[in-house]
């Protein structure tokens, strides 16, 4: 088998083995942090089904995804996905990534889990992050002042998908939700950006 890649934070990746637990093969998570002991690459991870698990470069198995932005149009997707396109509010995403790119504070590849994790999270995150400009620090409050209602929107659209496809609303379900859904607005910006 060969060697993993080697992760950086905000890197998505797709789990092949972990040792001795009940991870499944193929959840995706983000790296939060990457530190070496012994010469051991150990990633903290924040997986889709709300645990925080390391990776052990030495005894577990990932692969990055790859990213095919440039493969449909706008459209394309739009039309792939259209109970999200319905659920969400786009326009209020969109203004909120914008901010979150001009402020600097992560790799947007990361950025999903910011669309859910609320102002108090995400100020703890960066309360001593020293900004390049006026205009990054600006577009981080924004960030701020707009996070809880990120996250309410989140929740409120993840709910609305749930209702449409006739699930159980649950704590669970809201929580797998909010991961997967996440990425799906991410990918809408993303498509957008890429757009001509």
């Amino acid at each position: 088998m060969k060697s993993n890649p080697k992760l950086s934070p905000g890197d998505t990746i797709i789990l092949l083995h972990m040792e001795d637990e009940t991870m499944s093969p193929g959840l995706k998570g983000v790296v939060i942090s990457v530190s070496n002991v012994f010469g051991e690459d150990i990633y903290d991870v924040e997986w889709e089904n709300g645990r925080k698990l390391n990776l052990l470069s030495d005894v577990d198995k990932w692969k990055k995804p790859k990213i095919r932005v440039d493969e449909g149009s706008i459209d394309k997707f739009i039309m792939n996905n259209l109970n999200f396109i319905k659920a969400f509010d786009r326009k209020f995403f969109i203004e909120y990534l914008k901010n979150l790119r001009d402020s600097g504070v992560i790799n947007m590849f990361g950025a999903s889990p910011y669309l859910y994790v609320g102002k108090e999270r995400i100020e703890h995150e960066f309360k001593y992050k020293e900004f390049i400009d006026e205009d990054s620090e600006e577009a981080f409050q924004k960030v701020l002042e707009n996070a809880d209602m990120a996250q309410s929107k989140m929740i409120q659209g993840v709910m609305k998908i749930l209702e449409t496809e006739g699930k159980e609303i649950t704590l669970d379900s809201i929580n797998s939700g909010l991961s997967r859904y996440s990425s799906l607005v991410l990918q809408y910006y993303i498509h957008l950006l890429s757009t001509p």
